[in-house]
């Protein structure tokens, strides 16, 4: 006589073997973790994996380096995780240090003695809001880092966020060991950007550069000046400016022009573009670059808020702007643009580039943009984006240029009136570095935030030669925008999720059902049932 096997008790055995096996691989995976040496960096920056420059600076180290993170215990997240970070990221310089560096981990409430230190020292409290029994509380913290290299100090006073900490803190590091600030000569005269008026460029900018007003068309521009930042003309330069920054550039270093055609005025009545003189750019031919006429708009976008009004109500709106251009194609080749994803050039001239010229393209429009003609230029927000762009045909529009190869002078000789050089006249040059962005604009205080911070940063370090730092700046600030649908994609999308994906389930629970009515079935027939 057979014996009778009741398959829903068979099925289950099987099941819980199942989970069986998986309980003890994922606990022998654990305990083989816990017991293997060092760790294993997953995330897409290698945030917790020092770079190959910060190994390069430690390197450098021949005497001992203290460095003590002052970090209040018990922090609400995020910034008990970002107390985690520091403190693998210091010990990951601990273990690159060669014996050099040493660390510590301070909890000021835990230590009076530390606490009068930190207030000595001028590094402020932090006012933190907590969820606590659910009720809202305010609690004093610290979050400080602090360099300590024979009788000198460097301070990180607040870590915000483990987004460019590695950077600070390797430059923190270098000055330490006596590193010099480069020097960036800012451009005055021709009508470009005010020195006065940009303290919040050069404020966000001094902690890694040295930048001073320079006038080319007075003086030769001094030997110590390691990049020069043309901030935006609105008039022609002088034959004597123009060969003071041609010597300049062919001498190997560096520089920068923001190329706009013309600049925004402080309008309260709305957006107003003042343009800007007639062959203003024509300098850049003479190196295979043209500033083409024109206002590039393109449907990709950044957004704006305009306060409004009807009736008795006021609101606000965002509005999608279509001048603050939303850069889609950035070259992700080079180390300017490498992991940018989120910058946004403002009221920009389209730009184009030699065949013959040495160069690349940094940054591109999406397909859809457009130019808006001068030199009157409709700026108003309020102009819906289908009558902006009605008999328009889209295409795409450069931004950002680079030039780094071989130049020739655009002159001769040195021109009459030319200051002295303290070189002698270069009429060619085989290593340049020369970037031009259509944008002035960006230099303004309500656009150089974000990633527009990260790729000025960026660049001035290309300038000066300093690519080994940049990937260190850019880790971790890479945003993942989502690409700009038409008006067919997004519906096509929108009945998928609708009908496609609980189709889908539909169709997963009868595949489940058959599977399990086939096992039963071979099962019962094993059986004999």
């Amino acid at each position: 006589m057979k014996r009778r096997v009741d398959p829903g008790l068979a099925l289950r055995r099987l099941a819980r073997l199942r989970l069986l096996v998986g309980i003890m691989v994922a606990v022998s995976l654990v305990a083989a973790a816990r017991a293997l040496p060092g760790q294993w960096d997953v995330t897409e920056d290698k945030l917790f994996t020092l770079s190959d420059a910060t190994r390069s600076v430690l390197e450098k180290l021949d005497e001992p380096l203290l460095i003590r993170a002052f970090i209040t215990s018990d922090l609400p997240q995020p910034y008990g995780q970002l107390r985690r970070y520091l403190q693998d990221i210091l010990n990951a310089y601990h273990d690159a240090g060669h014996g050099y560096v040493g660390i510590e981990i301070v909890d000021p409430e835990a230590d009076p003695t530390a606490a009068a230190s930190l207030e000595a020292m001028g590094i402020p409290r932090l006012q933190l809001q907590v969820i606590k029994d659910d009720r809202a509380e305010i609690r004093q913290a610290y979050l400080a880092v602090v360099a300590e290299y024979l009788d000198k100090r460097e301070i990180i006073p607040v870590v915000e966020s483990d987004v460019g900490f590695e950077y600070r803190l390797t430059t923190m590091v270098k000055n330490l060991l006596g590193f010099v600030r480069p020097k960036i000569g800012v451009m005055q005269g021709a009508g470009g950007v005010d020195w006065e008026d940009l303290k919040n460029f050069r404020a966000l900018l001094q902690n890694d550069y040295e930048l001073m007003p320079v006038f080319p068309g007075q003086e030769a521009i001094p030997a110590y000046i390691k990049a020069l930042v043309v901030p935006g003309l609105s008039s022609p330069l002088e034959p004597v400016a123009r060969y003071a920054i041609d010597q300049f550039l062919l001498g190997g270093r560096g520089v920068m022009t923001f190329a706009a055609n013309g600049a925004i005025d402080d309008a309260r009545a709305g957006v107003h573009l003042s343009p800007a003189e007639a062959h203003s750019h024509d300098w850049l031919r003479d190196y295979g670059v043209s500033v083409k006429p024109g206002v590039v708009m393109d449907v990709v976008s950044g957004r704006i808020a305009l306060d409004q009004r009807q009736g008795l109500q006021a609101f606000r709106n965002m509005v999608d702007y279509p001048f603050m251009v939303k850069v889609v194609n950035a070259n992700r080749d080079h180390p300017v643009t490498r992991g940018l994803e989120g910058i946004i050039i403002p009221f920009a001239a389209p730009l184009s580039l030699a065949d013959d010229a040495p160069g690349d393209v940094l940054m591109s429009t999406s397909r859809q943009a457009a130019v808006q003609p001068g030199p009157d230029f409709n700026l108003d927000p309020l102009v819906p984006l289908r009558q902006r762009f009605s008999g328009q045909t889209g295409r795409q529009e450069h931004l950002a240029l680079t030039s780094q190869g071989g130049l020739s002078s655009a002159f001769d000789d040195r021109p009459d009136g030319a200051p002295d050089m303290p070189t002698t006249h270069i009429d060619s040059a085989e290593h340049t570095r020369l970037m031009v962005v259509g944008s002035r604009a960006i230099l303004d205080d309500d656009f150089i935030a974000g990633e527009n911070l990260w790729f000025l940063l960026n660049s001035m370090d290309w300038l000066t030669g300093g690519e080994d730092l940049i990937s260190l700046r850019s880790r971790g600030v890479t945003q993942r925008p989502l690409p700009h649908l038409s008006s067919n994609a997004r519906n096509a999308w929108k009945a998928l999720w609708m009908f496609g994906m609980p189709g889908l389930v539909v169709l997963a629970g009868l595949w489940r059902w058959w599977v399990l009515k086939r096992r039963r079935s071979a099962l019962m027939q094993h059986a004999g049932i």
